[in-house]
């Protein structure tokens, strides 16, 4: 990894050398700190990989919850959470006259596509540095 400290380059920084930098233990390091590079499409696939592997977590813990309120803020929806269906993320949207619709993330545009992803991990890691 490149890192940039002042106006000086490090290259290929060790996990060890930065979890010292941080003041953490190198086990510590991939909960503590999140690596946010230009998503890319193979890049959406292993956050979404990884969001499935911490789907228990993320439900206990209602970061889908919370990630849906945020974004109802930023759209003219109102969603109660995210959900994980067959066909990958979906957005629970709720209606008074009716049954619950079921809208899938990435229907929804390129922005949201991404950042759900995005905010889900970084909801539940709770990370102490985004890189």
């Amino acid at each position: 990894m490149n890192l940039k400290f002042g106006e000086e380059f490090v290259d290929n920084i060790a996990d060890a050398d930065l979890a010292s930098l941080l003041g953490i233990g190198k086990d510590d390091l991939r909960s503590c700190v999140f690596f946010l590079p230009h998503l890319y499409r193979e890049m959406t696939i292993a956050l979404d990989r990884e969001a499935k592997n911490l789907k228990n977590r993320i439900v206990k813990d209602e970061a889908n919850v919370r990630v849906a309120r945020e974004v109802s803020k930023c759209v003219d929806d109102e969603y109660t959470e995210v959900l994980w269906e067959e066909e990958g993320l979906s957005l629970r949207k709720e209606f008074p006259d009716r049954g619950p619709l079921y809208i899938k993330i990435d229907d929804l545009g390129d922005g949201l596509r991404k950042a759900v992803r995005v905010m889900l991990l970084l909801e539940v890691t709770q990370p102490k540095l985004i890189l």
